[in-house]
């Protein structure tokens, strides 16, 4: 019975239909006709694309060492805001002559800027995004005008914007990498200085103390006297003390004047160098590594949530081994310069011991 009276709604409906199919098939008509027409009458839009790898500096040259790069999280979206800058597509309007391309377009008023205006269309008209799990960046452009050279600046703008972006990016690398050479090469003339100070130091102490050392015309010419040639051992031994003495007195002045400067990263980093201890460089890194984490957990968890606790409980333990290794590391210079000290005492009084002999010798 159910179905019967189905059956007799759905003839129901038919026959509506049958009876109103004039006014139904003019509807789709028109709307299909519609939708043609304004298809054909819609302005065309051209799109391109273009693909650059980013890949960021792994490692750079710190005090003679290799110090290795954290993780940046930030890295990828400030490199989106720099191809999107107007120092980017400012250098694309000018290279492609843009202004001239586009005047028809533009609608300039008396008191616009014409470069202002073309870097906020071409803005407008980029996409720019990153593939999932992967270093590359597509920047995506899309024109409808001018219309007889759209599809021609489409391509050519979101290539010059990749092209720019590359040379301007490399420029920053190559000039960050002669600071560097700048400074090691300023760094070197002062220790040559430096060293020349330190010979000519020895050189007037051998002069003022009368000192013979090994290949001296007048070594050769005693060489049979044992207190010359005592004297000569005990000479050689007391330059190299002196020279070790200067070496830990500059590296020890350096890090105090460090320490004092209150330039913490520089100061560790020196300190990892002149010791020699690359458990101090390793601890920072793991330390920046922590931190990153900690700042990515708090836009999600609040400061009380127990990871966040434990994170910073981390972060304050590995910060308490920095410190102790920076301070043992101080504690290992002042040691390193007191035995130097020491070490050149006893060999200057042992050389003055030798001298009246020496001279009695002659």
């Amino acid at each position: 019975m159910e179905q019967g009276s189905q059956f007799i709604h759905f003839l129901d409906y038919w026959r509506v239909i049958q009876s109103r199919k004039e006014i139904i098939i003019s509807v789709l008509l028109l709307v299909v006709m519609t939708g043609v027409g304004l298809t054909y009458t819609m302005p065309k839009t051209y799109e391109a694309s273009t693909k650059i790898k980013i890949e960021r500096q792994k490692s750079r040259r710190s005090l003679g060492q290799e110090v290795f790069l954290p993780y940046d999280p930030y890295f990828l979206p400030t490199q989106y805001e720099i191809i999107q800058s107007r120092r980017v597509i400012y250098e694309v309007i000018q290279n492609l002559n843009l202004l001239d391309a586009f005047s028809e377009r533009l609608l300039l008023k008396p008191t616009d800027d014409p470069m202002q205006v073309m870097y906020e269309t071409v803005q407008r008209s980029m996409k720019v995004r990153q593939y999932r799990d992967t270093k590359l960046i597509e920047i995506k452009m899309r024109l409808s005008d001018p219309e007889h050279r759209a599809p021609e600046l489409t391509a050519l703008i979101a290539n010059e914007i990749a092209k720019v972006f590359h040379k301007q990016r490399n420029a920053v690398a190559t000039q960050e990498a002669q600071h560097v050479v700048d400074a090691m090469s300023d760094a070197w003339q002062k220790e040559k200085k430096h060293v020349a100070l330190i010979a000519a130091e020895v050189q007037a102490l051998i002069e003022k103390s009368g000192i013979i050392v090994e290949g001296d015309s007048r070594f050769f010419e005693r060489i049979d006297s044992l207190d010359a040639q005592t004297h000569a051992v005990l000479a050689s031994a007391w330059i190299e003390a002196f020279i070790e003495l200067q070496a830990q007195q500059h590296h020890l002045d350096k890090i105090k004047s460090l320490e004092e400067s209150g330039d913490k990263e520089t100061l560790l980093s020196a300190l990892a160098y002149i010791v020699g201890d690359s458990s101090i460089a390793s601890i920072r890194l793991e330390l920046t590594k922590q931190q990153t984490e900690m700042e990515s957990l708090l836009k999600s968890l609040g400061r009380q949530h127990p990871r966040v606790v434990e994170q910073e409980a981390a972060i304050n333990e590995l910060a308490r081994q920095v410190e102790v290794k920076a301070a043992g590391a101080i504690i290992g210079l002042e040691a390193a310069y007191e035995a130097a000290v020491a070490t050149h005492s006893a060999l200057e009084i042992k050389l003055a011991a030798t001298k009246d002999a020496r001279i009695a010798d002659f």
